[in-house]
């Protein structure tokens, strides 16, 4: 993951005013609300999260310390120079000069409803350093949980560092990082205390399997050097309460629901966009690829940790990466194979890699373990018709548990799922309802459980088109017998502007 960013677009482009003090608000996702108290800012973060928990608010305090270069203790973020609280669901708050410490920081936080009651937020905090030379900057993320309207039956587990999930009497959170260095549960409110008090803390991995108890958690993001004028998304963060599943094919940073990938047409860049349902977070950043001539070809979880990793093909060499390792135990393989799609074929909740012959249609799975090929699955059929029909991916359509097909064929622009047994047999094959747009310029690139949309289900996996001329992203909203229940622009309709090709999940 590249952690220099266009992103925080909104953040950015708001007009800086003066010192507005600490006035706190709400923000609201369909019947999921986020507050942030006016005392938010402070070492006493309230806030409080309505319709994500039929028990009331599963949250009693969230918010950031820091530590600068030079500091003898952590901070916690003083009242912003920027707090806005906006319509459609996203609170901006922008330090211009963080403490007078020559540190520009902004947090852009999302609240997200997915229906159940189920939800949570999503924050990103980006940092530049606006002194004259590199300095050390550390964040430190604190949540204090109140699950099931409780304070003393709170159960806690490291799935990984990055994932930690806490439950009480049925109610569940998962509290997912992207880039922390190290995390930390404690019992209120010692871990709060620590952060607060007056000497240098450094969060230590204990605390973990926890239970039960009054639950508090923490997330370390650095210390990291940043040279002068760099910005950086320094840390991203997630709380989702009741999720349907711990992973999602897709969701690369804990949204609970799959982003969208691009990709410029000259590989110049490619672009991961977070999402909730088929509208954007608010903010795009680029991927880092393992080669200058490799082709993001997938997102998925190689290696039971619940988070993706990205399956690359250089389009000179041949050579697949997950992540940036090269696929070990299978030989490269010729430019006629086609990488296209990704799912778990073999059941051990890993995902797996199906190719495709462009010159004889022959289909073939790649088992795998992380980036290591154990065996190859032959599906049946083992090809189309003919070469007009091309894979477009591999997703449970009917959710039975098993990986279907999903094709499209590049005349008529017509679309086919093939649902498929345990065993990677075909069952049965039949068009989606409608078949098609309506013309061949629009093309099924990727594929993902979008949410309800106006009229559609939880637990589908929906589809998206896009157009080759305008580049514009439609999602159909599917049931699970192949029926869209509802369609829509993507928003924004189109991937890192005119150019940018959509390329997953699939």
């Amino acid at each position: 993951m590249a952690r220099i960013e266009w992103a925080a677009l909104i953040a950015a482009s708001l007009v800086v005013a003066g010192p507005c003090g600490a006035a706190g608000g709400t923000v609201t996702d369909q019947a999921v609300s986020l507050t942030y108290s006016a005392s938010h800012w402070s070492a006493l973060p309230a806030a409080n999260l309505t319709g994500a928990d039929a028990t009331g608010d599963p949250i009693y305090q969230t918010g950031w310390w820091y530590r600068a270069e030079g500091d003898t203790r952590e901070h916690p973020l003083p009242p912003p120079d920027v707090e806005d609280y906006s319509p459609t669901g996203r609170i901006t708050a922008i330090w211009n000069n963080l403490d007078g410490k020559g540190f520009r920081v902004s947090e852009l936080t999302a609240v997200l409803d997915h229906e159940g009651p189920s939800g949570g937020f999503h924050t990103l905090v980006s940092v530049t350093n606006n002194n004259p030379t590199a300095k050390l900057f550390t964040l430190f993320h604190f949540l204090d949980m109140d699950l099931a309207a409780t304070a003393a039956g709170d159960s806690g587990l490291a799935w990984t560092p990055a994932f930690l999930e806490f439950a009480d009497s049925g109610r569940q959170l998962a509290y997912r990082a992207a880039y922390a260095s190290q995390y930390q549960v404690a019992a209120h409110p010692a871990l709060r205390d620590s952060l607060n008090d007056a000497a240098v803390t450094n969060l230590d991995g204990s605390g973990l399997p926890f239970g039960p108890g009054d639950a508090t958690a923490a997330l370390q993001f650095g210390p990291v050097s940043l040279s002068p004028g760099s910005s950086t998304s320094f840390a991203e963060v997630s709380a989702l309460f009741n999720p349907a599943r711990r992973h999602v094919k897709g969701d690369f940073r804990g949204v609970g629901l799959p982003a969208v990938f691009g990709q410029a047409p000259d590989l110049s860049e490619r672009t991961y966009q977070p999402m909730r349902r088929h509208a954007s977070l608010g903010y795009v950043t680029s991927l880092l690829a393992p080669t200058t001539t490799s082709s993001l070809a997938g997102t998925d979880d190689f290696d039971l940790d619940f988070d993706d990793e990205l399956v690359f093909r250089d389009t000179a060499s041949g050579v697949a990466y997950v992540g940036s390792t090269p696929v070990a135990g299978a030989p490269v393989l010729p430019l006629n194979w086609k990488l296209s799609a990704t799912g778990d074929f073999d059941f051990d909740g890993r995902a797996d890699i199906l190719w495709r012959n462009t010159t004889s249609q022959k289909l073939v799975i790649w088992t795998m373990n992380g980036a290591t090929k154990t065996g190859n699955i032959i599906p049946s059929p083992d090809q189309a018709v003919d070469a007009n029909w091309e894979v477009a991916a591999a997703a449970d359509f009917n959710y039975d548990g098993a990986r279907d097909l999903l094709w499209y064929n590049q005349t008529s622009g017509k679309i086919v799922l093939w649902f498929m047994n345990s065993f990677v047999v075909r069952i049965t094959g039949q068009f989606t309802n409608p078949s098609t747009v309506g013309n061949n310029n629009w093309r099924v690139l990727a594929v993902g459980d979008y949410g309800k949309g106006a009229g559609g289900l939880w637990d589908t996996n929906d589809i998206l088109w896009q157009n080759d001329t305008s580049k514009r992203v439609v999602v159909w909203y599917m049931d699970q017998a192949g029926n869209r229940t509802f369609g829509t622009f993507t928003s924004p309709d189109t991937i890192v502007g005119p150019t940018g090709i959509l390329v997953g999940p699939r």
